[in-house]
């Protein structure tokens, strides 16, 4: 079951409420995250990884895939007697990808496959739960995927364990980071020897 069965877990636990007035839905565009206020909204409960055979454990597929399209998003919210406002109790977009190249698992070069990530944009904020970069249309990654729940959206198993560059890939660069090259916010949370493990048994 992929990434459900836990090796080693931490939880931040975050006691922060982000209020809103309103809720907003839409596509993502790249032109959205140049001006906007970084909101790092604690972290969800993940497995961490130090090698490339606990991740390929772990994960259900992984490929060299494209984003080919702007990011969906589904943002949870209700009604605060508290607050006397519309408060925020969870975010989460969505985007596809197109396989370039099949690096492990039952999957074939041009399949899609549709993947979530939690962070959303709302009111000039990126609020994220995830230590990825947001999901761009045009962006290539390597990804080590797990089948969420079987439900056919799939998460990047271990969040930033399971997503790295290619070595001649120009993605987009986002003002909210100087790391997102590498796909982070925090250069911490690259896995440079894991990378390096990919690299080199795939031949990438």
């Amino acid at each position: 079951m992929g990434c459900l069965i836990m090796k080693k877990i931490f939880s931040i636990i975050t006691v922060c409420v982000i209020c809103i007035f309103t809720f907003t839905a839409c596509n993502q565009s790249t032109k959205e995250f140049s001006d906007v206020e970084l909101v790092k909204w604690g972290e969800a409960d993940r497995i961490l990884h130090y090698s490339l055979e606990e991740l390929e454990k772990d994960c259900d597929i992984a490929v060299v895939g494209t984003f080919v399209g702007d990011s969906t998003q589904d943002i949870t919210y209700q009604y605060s007697d508290d607050f006397g406002k519309e408060i925020i109790l969870g975010v989460k977009s969505f985007n596809t990808i197109e396989v370039k190249q099949v690096l492990m698992g039952d999957i074939n070069v041009g399949d899609t496959l549709n993947v979530s990530q939690r962070y959303g944009v709302v009111d000039d904020r990126l609020i994220t739960m995830s230590e990825l970069t947001p999901m761009i249309k045009g962006d290539t990654w390597i990804f080590f995927l797990y089948n969420n729940y079987d439900s056919g959206i799939y998460v990047c198993c271990g969040d930033s364990d399971g997503r790295y560059p290619l070595p001649n890939s120009v993605n987009k660069t986002l003002a909210v980071t100087k790391f997102s090259n590498l796909g982070v916010y925090d250069e911490l949370d690259f896995k440079s020897g894991i990378y390096s493990e990919i690299l080199e048994k795939y031949d990438i």
